[in-house]
C-alpha cells in the first residue's frame, strides 16, 4: 500500500509539475510575443523604440502614416487647384505707393529735397490664389506650383510607396511564413531614405517653389529658374526616393 502510494504521489508530483511546466511555457510564450503596439515603456522611450525598430509589421505601419500624411498634403493642393479652376478670376483691389512725377516724367521733390510719393488704388483681375504667396512673397505662380506639388506628391510619395512599402512590409514577410525580411535594418534605412526624399520634395517646392509641373520637363524645368537649384532639389528628392523603392524591391526580392 505505501509503494502504491508512493508512486501515485509521485505521479501526482509529476502531473503537477508537467502542469505547471506548460503553464508557464504558454504563460511565458504569450509574454513574449505580446502585441507589436503594446507600450513598454514612456513616450519619449516608445518613440525611440518605434523609431529604431526592425520589426516589419511596425515599419509597415510606419510607412502607412508618413504616406497617408502626405495623401493628405497632396489632396488639399489638389483642393486647392479645383477653387482656382472653380472660379478661375477674381477682382481685387491693389494698393501701392508710387514716386509723383512732373511733366518731364522726373520725379517731383517735396520741400525737403525727398521725392513726392502717393498711395494709389487700381482694381486688378486675378486669381483665387492670389493671396497666398510663398517665402518669396511671389503670389504670380503659385497656381504652376501648387500643382506641381500634387502631381509630385501623389505620383512619388503615394503611388509608388503605397502597396509595396506599406502593404508589403506588413504583410509579405506573414505570407511567406517567414519571421521577418531578409535585411530588416536595410527595410528601417530604407523609411528614413524615404522620409528624407519627402522633406527634400515639399521643401523644394515650398520654399522658392518649382512650377514646372511633376514630369521637370526641359525646357521649361531649365529656364525658369535663373539658379536652376530649386529643381536640382527636386530631381535629387526624385532620385532619392526611388532608391528608397529599390531598396525596398531587392529586399522582398531576397526575402
Amino acid at each position: 500500500m505505501s509503494t502504491i502510494t508512493d508512486t501515485n504521489a509521485g505521479g501526482h508530483a509529476h502531473d503537477h509539475a508537467h502542469g505547471a511546466g506548460h503553464g508557464g511555457g504558454h504563460g511565458g510564450g504569450h509574454g513574449h510575443h505580446g502585441s507589436y503596439l503594446t507600450p513598454i515603456g514612456g513616450f519619449w522611450s516608445e518613440i525611440w523604440r518605434w523609431a529604431t525598430t526592425i520589426d516589419h509589421k511596425k515599419i509597415g505601419l510606419m510607412y502607412l502614416v508618413a504616406v497617408l500624411f502626405m495623401f493628405f498634403l497632396g489632396g488639399m493642393a489638389a483642393i486647392a487647384v479645383r477653387l482656382e479652376l472653380w472660379e478661375p478670376t477674381r477682382t481685387v483691389q491693389v494698393t501701392s505707393t508710387q514716386p509723383v512725377l512732373d511733366e518731364n516724367g522726373q520725379p517731383r521733390l517735396g520741400e525737403d529735397g525727398q521725392p513726392l510719393t502717393e498711395t494709389v488704388t487700381r482694381t486688378q483681375v486675378t486669381g483665387q490664389l492670389w493671396a497666398v504667396s510663398d517665402v518669396q512673397g511671389e503670389n504670380n505662380n503659385m497656381y504652376n506650383r501648387i500643382f506641381t506639388l500634387h502631381g509630385a506628391i501623389m505620383v512619388f510619395m503615394v503611388i509608388i510607396p503605397s502597396v509595396p512599402a506599406a502593404l508589403a512590409n506588413f504583410f509579405l514577410p506573414l505570407m511567406l511564413g517567414a519571421k521577418d525580411v531578409a535585411f530588416p535594418r536595410l527595410n528601417l534605412l530604407s523609411f528614413y531614405i524615404y522620409a528624407i526624399g519627402s522633406m527634400f520634395a515639399v521643401t523644394s517646392i515650398l520654399f522658392g517653389g518649382v512650377d514646372t509641373g511633376w514630369t521637370f520637363y526641359t525646357p521649361y524645368s531649365t529656364t525658369t529658374d535663373a539658379d536652376h537649384w530649386r529643381v536640382a532639389i527636386m530631381v535629387l528628392a526624385a532620385f532619392t526616393l526611388g532608391f528608397s523603392s529599390i531598396l525596398t524591391g531587392l529586399n522582398f526580392i531576397v526575402t
